[in-house]
């Protein structure tokens, strides 16, 4: 859906007064999809999910005694945790902003009296909310494909939503600062929160892979030792939810701040949107 008609939905439901915080977040949610635009973009996205499933089943049908909890926890906090789950949420982004504007949709939502802060807090609502379903659709087929007890399945949920709710309101708002959103997104999840998190010290706390491994049970190793991964999530739950909960309102003022400065043009928007 375009912009213009996007201000006819709003137009028709909210004719007496402008729409409240609550409600502009609802509208952005309801008629602009996280993913539109992104088209074949997000197929390497979706492959990352899949691929899994399917290691899961080679796995099984070269060693049916398989323990499917260990192998399952161990993709969890490995996987899903260090790198598909933040490379999702960063295809997910790129979806956002960036479509909006080529569509023109912010164009005219920011022609009406709407709060900008529930226009950004709709996007990452829905950001995040595909990000974290589609993540733990494929982290719980991959567990029933094991033969993983589904209350252990289910334990890891909390953990893999949290990381997408971080990364998803990081990828939402990054497109705001930079226009490079794929460079800088790779090179964050690559280099500070791949190798930086693993850096003994204080140094590691600047990065949130140490809190969210953290939520997740630590793997074991095949000789039963304790794994590489878990030496470095020591941190307590109740803590690691504290150190996020921090990260995720400094990125949400951060984003309010870039949003709230940026400048848009009705001229270029219809253009980009023609083209």
């Amino acid at each position: 859906m375009n912009g213009e008609m996007f201000m006819q939905s709003i137009s028709g439901e909210q004719t007496l007064r402008a729409p409240g915080l609550v409600q502009t977040a609802l509208l952005t949610i309801r008629y602009r999809s996280p993913v539109a635009g992104r088209g074949r973009a997000l197929i390497p996205h979706l492959i990352l999910l899949a691929a899994p499933i399917l290691l899961s089943a080679v796995t099984l049908w070269q060693d049916p005694g398989v323990s499917g909890l260990e192998i399952l926890q161990t993709m969890a906090s490995s996987y899903y945790m260090q790198f598909a789950v933040g490379v999702v949420m960063l295809g997910i982004g790129l979806g956002g902003f960036p479509v909006e504007d080529s569509y023109g949709t912010m164009v005219f939502l920011l022609t009406k009296p709407c709060s900008r802060i529930g226009i950004l807090l709709g996007r990452i609502l829905s950001a995040c909310v595909t990000g974290a379903g589609l993540v733990i659709l494929s982290l719980t087929a991959t567990g029933l494909l094991l033969k993983a007890p589904v209350a252990n399945i289910v334990k890891l949920w909390p953990g893999l939503a949290t990381a997408a709710v971080i990364y998803g309101t990081l990828f939402t708002v990054l497109p705001l600062a930079t226009k490079r959103t794929t460079v800088i997104g790779l090179i964050y999840l690559f280099i500070w929160e791949g190798i930086v998190s693993f850096v003994p010290g204080a140094v590691n706390s600047l990065t949130v892979s140490v809190y969210l491994r953290s939520l997740m049970p630590p793997p074991a190793s095949v000789s039963g030792a304790p794994d590489f991964l878990a030496l470095f999530s020591n941190t307590s739950h109740s803590v690691a939810y504290l150190r996020l909960g921090i990260w995720w309102v400094f990125i949400f003022a951060a984003g309010i701040m870039l949003f709230r400065s940026r400048q848009y043009s009705i001229t270029e928007s219809r253009s980009d949107a023609e083209a």
